[in-house]
């Protein structure tokens, strides 16, 4: 064998042992130690053990409500970086998304070669605290709907359903005198010990805390705001920091914001401020986001009205055209909101067509009326939000619609 061929088949042998796996950690929002920072030489925190380098443990590990991926070498180079679309099991993929975490304290399987991992909840022997009542999932007061800790004080569940109607806090499943908890204020108060039910005054998707030792409660929609660059900044991150283009909701599912400036540049979706919940996607103005997707949007510039469904991750944003012949005293749209039917009238100019368009985007409706005005039947629509989409000769409005 010549000295050429022994010096490359060297080279080949270290290259192969440096692309061993040596080691896997658990990473993300949904740990501890949160995500990476990409620091020179930066060591994993939540490492897992073998004897084989296959299979992999780790016992009574915390997790929090998050995303989590399972990385080797403290890298995320390939193959060595897993995620997954299930959680309490499932088989990671790689270079995948992280899979939905819930908060609890875990014992943990991972196969580095067939992929295959097991969250095993271990027993919990904290107080189960939960919410019961009509206005909880369960039914009535005769089903709990359980709350997570990990430390037995503080009590948190993300984006349950409640309905309109009346709601408590109890312990361990069962009325006693001194482990129930009502209220009298709404979204937040301090709880009281087998006090009346604390009322929930609208249906919708709410996170929810609540403290064993000091009983202060709340309700809350989370929020969703559009950020990135072409949304006037990404966040920088500092404690505290807000985003600057929150959107609205009555409900935890669908979001709204009007007259959002954006520039030529990328964009996404985030939930509560931070980057535990965010969606991206490539699209736009209309699209699908994915949860704890790397991608961004790129805007097109201008001023938009845009929906985005917290659940199905639809969005839409629909440009606010020049609507300079679009006086108040010129054009209206009434009765708005309507149980009925929408009159649209233009004394200015031929009305060339109209489109209605759901929150989620979608042209439900399109006319070419021809004349300088018409009715439009909204009885066989849903109650909520529409859009309307005006266009003349000489100009073109987008005007919210609502449906009562």
């Amino acid at each position: 064998m010549n000295k050429k061929l022994l010096f490359m088949l060297c080279l080949l042998t270290i290259s192969f042992a440096k692309a061993q796996l040596t080691s896997v950690a658990l990473v993300g929002s949904g740990t501890t130690s949160g995500w990476p920072t990409g620091a020179t030489g930066e060591v994993d925190a939540t490492v897992m053990n073998s004897v084989d380098t296959v299979h992999w443990t780790l016992n009574n590990v915390t997790l929090l409500n998050g995303a989590v991926k399972f990385r080797g070498n403290n890298s995320w180079a390939l193959p060595y970086n897993w995620g997954g679309p299930s959680f309490p099991t499932g088989t990671g993929v790689i270079d995948a998304n992280g899979f939905t975490s819930v908060a609890g304290i875990y014992n943990v399987t991972f196969n580095s070669t067939t992929g295959e991992y097991n969250f095993i909840l271990q027993v919990n022997t904290f107080p189960v605290i939960s919410l019961i009542g009509t206005s909880s999932p369960g039914v009535a007061w005769t089903t709990d709907t359980d709350m997570a800790t990990i430390d037995g004080i503080n009590y948190s569940i993300n984006r349950v359903m409640l309905i309109a109607g009346a709601i408590k806090f109890r312990q361990d499943h069962a009325w006693t005198s001194t482990t129930n908890w009502g209220g009298t204020s709404f979204p937040s108060g301090t709880g009281i010990v087998d006090g009346a039910a604390i009322t929930v005054p609208t249906d919708g998707k709410y996170n929810v805390t609540f403290n064993r030792n000091t009983l202060a409660y709340s309700f809350s929609l989370p929020t969703v705001a559009v950020v990135g660059a072409g949304a006037g900044g990404w966040p920088t991150g500092a404690v505290g920091e807000v985003d600057a283009h929150p959107m609205t909701t009555t409900d935890g599912i669908n979001y709204t914001i009007t007259n959002l400036v954006l520039t030529a540049d990328n964009a996404k979706f985030r939930a509560n401020n931070a980057w535990t919940i965010n969606w991206g996607a490539t699209s736009f103005p209309n699209g699908t986001a994915t949860l704890d997707s790397p991608d961004s949007f790129l805007c097109v510039a201008g001023t938009y009205s845009a929906t985005f469904n917290y659940d199905s991750g639809a969005y839409s944003f629909t440009n606010n055209l020049s609507n300079s012949s679009f006086s108040s005293t010129t054009f209206k749209v009434y009765p708005n909101p309507t149980q009925n039917e929408w009159n649209f009238t233009n004394l200015n100019d031929t009305i060339e067509n109209i489109q209605i368009i759901d929150v989620l985007g979608k042209t439900i409706l399109t006319v070419a009326p021809k004349t300088n005005s018409i009715m439009i039947s909204a009885s066989e629509l849903n109650d909520g939000i529409y859009f309307a989409r005006i266009s003349t000769n000489n100009s073109a409005s987008t005007i919210k619609l609502i449906k009562n």
